[in-house]
């Protein structure tokens, strides 16, 4: 989304596959002068030999004032052999040196899973918090048109309501982020009638940019985000939040904006306004309040070193393939937050132990599937509370069977991660990828310690999970 924000590809074949990566900074640089618009061309292209294979290539559109000039690239083409592992390990030793995110607070450490709800809080400190789901991203607070947010429906008993609502989730162990909308201002908003045209992205047809009755805002204007970070602060000070999530941005078209008053040269800013956008705010609340959390409304490589953690529905957008995420897969400590929910609770069921197994916080992306979907495993998360905030180990773990997936996190402790999602009971080994002297289970006490082989044998019920504590006979490296 959002015109390749994350700069790299990989097409996997069975036994070999290509990838490509993009090491232009860009849209890092302090002025948007030089920056591109990407685009993925996949092929076979046209004019090539029928029995040519596949091809993957990167498309870069340059716009420049008189006399400047911009460095294309490079770009890192690649074919490497073996599974879609051996591809993910190519791209990550591609961006190895890209800047991390930052170190995750304890609120998140201790924060496994997050809701997003629109409407009236109490409803979700009545019906999700008690199943486990203790950070809300909060949509719908205020008026409908996006940018009024200080307007509070009546319904939800003005301003004082939503105080006393946010007070209420604080006082039974929940946390709360207002959700903003970085990529929109409804015309009918205060703002908008003041200011929604002018910080508005303009096409190569010279008009501002609307859909549905909002404004598309240029995220390179620096007056846009000098509002948006203003008010994201007022908001948590007035009504005792936590922080925010901004939506509207990731996997949003990119936009193109030839506008001369928004302080941007090229009309390919795009990319670099998001980035620059989540650094302005994460800026502002370092300053203004201390410990205020930031989290994108779905995965945006871009906005990676400036956010506390994201959100994103991968499994629905993939049509439920059970495929690891490519940008955590890539990167192996960020902190994506990946949708356990489903249209029917068979296959919700099924990913839930799936993403529980393969080490994925969770996300509930209604209020509904909070409440309705399969109970996740609480009472796992409370026995290793940092464990969804460790880094992955980049090597998979091998199980004796296709249904019982597992993952190996680092924290301040090496966590093996196992989840059955068939409807037998699973009795087998599981192999790790480096090796250990035993696994331990921290409530009950259990003790299993590996074969000849190195191999553990373990038994988990359908469609559960199970951690363990590994004690390994080399440290991790």
């Amino acid at each position: 989304g959002a015109g390749w924000s994350a700069p790299f590809a990989l097409w996997s074949g069975r036994a070999e596959g290509l990838y490509l990566v993009d090491t232009n900074r860009a849209d890092s640089l302090g002025v948007p002068s030089a920056t591109v618009r990407r685009a993925l061309v996949v092929g076979p292209e046209e004019g090539l030999p029928a029995d040519s294979g596949p091809s993957l290539a990167m498309a870069q559109s340059v716009r420049l004032e008189p006399g400047g000039d911009a460095t294309l690239g490079p770009v890192a083409l690649g074919v490497y052999r073996g599974d879609l592992n051996a591809g993910v390990g190519e791209l990550a030793r591609a961006r190895g040196r890209a800047v991390p995110m930052p170190r995750s607070t304890g609120d998140l450490a201790a924060a496994p899973m997050v809701a997003r709800h629109d409407g009236d809080l109490t409803a979700f400190t009545a019906d999700a918090l008690p199943r486990g789901w203790k950070l809300v991203l909060l949509s719908g607070f205020s008026d409908p048109d996006i940018g009024n947010y200080a307007t509070i429906p009546d319904s939800m008993g003005g301003r004082a309501g939503l105080r006393a609502a946010v007070k209420a989730l604080h006082d039974a162990g929940g946390k709360v982020l207002l959700t903003l909308d970085g990529g929109r201002l409804s015309k009918n908003a205060a703002i908008g009638r003041v200011s929604g045209e002018a910080w508005a992205v303009r096409g190569f047809n010279g008009k501002p940019v609307e859909e549905n009755g909002n404004w598309v805002m240029c995220p390179a204007n620096p007056d846009w985000r000098d509002w948006l970070t203003k008010t994201a602060v007022r908001l948590i000070r007035l009504y005792g939040a936590d922080g925010v999530a901004i939506t509207g941005l990731a996997g949003e078209p990119y936009q193109v904006c030839i506008s001369r008053n928004h302080a941007h040269a090229t009309p390919y800013a795009w990319t670099w306004g998001i980035r620059r956008l989540f650094g302005d705010l994460r800026t502002q609340l370092t300053q203004e309040l201390p410990g205020a959390l930031l989290v994108s409304v779905g995965a945006l490589d871009i906005a990676r070193e400036y956010v506390d953690a994201m959100v994103a529905d991968t499994h629905a957008v993939t049509g439920y393939r059970f495929e690891y995420p490519l940008l955590r897969a890539v990167y192996p400590a960020i902190r994506v937050y990946e949708a356990a929910s489903a249209p029917d609770h068979e296959t919700a069921e099924r990913l839930l132990a799936w993403n529980v197994g393969e080490g994925l916080p969770l996300y509930a992306p209604t209020l509904k599937a909070a409440k309705e979907g399969p109970l996740a495993p609480t009472a796992l998360f409370d026995a290793f509370p940092d464990v969804m905030d460790g880094a992955a180990w980049p090597a998979p773990v091998a199980t004796s069977s296709r249904e019982v997936v597992g993952a190996v996190r680092v924290g301040r402790s090496v966590v093996l991660t196992l989840g059955n999602t068939g409807d037998e009971v699973f009795t087998g080994v599981v192999r790790l990828p480096f090796a250990a002297a035993a696994l331990e289970n921290p409530t009950t006490g259990l003790r299993i310690e590996p074969n000849a082989a190195g191999e553990f044998a373990v038994a988990l019920q359908p469609l559960q999970n199970a951690f363990w504590t590994v004690l390994t006979t080399l440290p991790p490296e």
